[in-house]
């Protein structure tokens, strides 16, 4: 069933992207409105959804996001993605399958979006996508980058506006990873909008690391806490003898 309030959101989506709105501004704007976000949808039971992440307009975790959906124009799409099991990390995966397998059921009672509209939005994206990566239209992985997890820095950094949480956003011109605050960078709530080279992150925060531990009175607080977990240990070692 169609939620009426949430198709105007889904239209004005559409309308406001094929006029030349950024994703961020039109996720920002809905943001300030306080209009429910598509993690609301999902969880009812959960207040305050109502940040929108700028990638659930058009990308996502397989790209489509919101403008490339095709449930707005009463097309249901199944086995498009088959679930299968990574041998080696034992973790589930998706992957595309092949076209001639895809399933397509026309549902025309469901269309929200005008066809005429829909068509300007995926023209608008397409000349988007290669402007920003090429003729494929398609980003190019960059193994040097990181995963957000697998960085030193990783989960540690806050934003000195808003204190969230400082993602790996982009990359800088010799492909070096550059962390943004989170809210400023996917939801526009935040105005930091300045990104920082994780490689000078780290080693200026290695640097003071090393000259906090290194000095001497980092020293005499480490010997002095390792005396003090000695005399425990010891203490709890002649307690044990004594009930033994």
């Amino acid at each position: 069933m169609i939620d009426e309030n949430e198709a105007k959101i889904v239209v004005r989506i559409f309308t406001e992207y094929v006029s030349g709105r950024s994703t961020r501004d039109i996720a920002a704007d809905l943001t300030r409105q306080g209009l429910p976000s598509p993690g609301a949808t999902r969880h009812k039971n959960k207040a305050g959804r109502t940040t929108w992440n700028h990638q659930c307009i058009t990308g996502g975790r397989h790209g489509r996001g919101i403008i490339g959906n095709e449930l707005y124009i009463g097309e249901i799409h199944w086995n498009v993605r088959s679930t299968i099991l990574n041998p080696e990390t034992q973790k589930k995966q998706k992957r595309r399958n092949p076209e001639d397998r895809h399933i397509i059921v026309k549902k025309p009672e469901l269309r929200i979006v005008p066809q005429v509209l829909w068509d300007r939005a995926q023209k608008v994206r397409s000349g988007r996508a290669i402007h920003m990566f090429g003729p494929t239209g398609k980003p190019r992985r960059r193994p040097v980058i990181p995963r957000n997890n697998e960085h030193p820095l990783a989960g540690v950094l806050r934003c000195g506006v808003c204190n969230g949480n400082m993602r790996i956003a982009q990359s800088s011109r010799n492909g070096a990873p550059r962390a943004a605050c989170a809210n400023a960078h996917q939801r526009g709530t935040c105005e930091h909008t300045r990104s920082f080279d994780m490689d000078v992150l780290l080693e200026d925060v290695s640097s003071k690391m090393e000259l906090r531990l290194l000095s001497p009175k980092a020293i005499e607080e480490a010997m002095r806490a390792w005396k003090e977990e000695r005399k425990t240990s010891e203490k709890e070692q002649r307690t044990r003898k004594f009930r033994a």
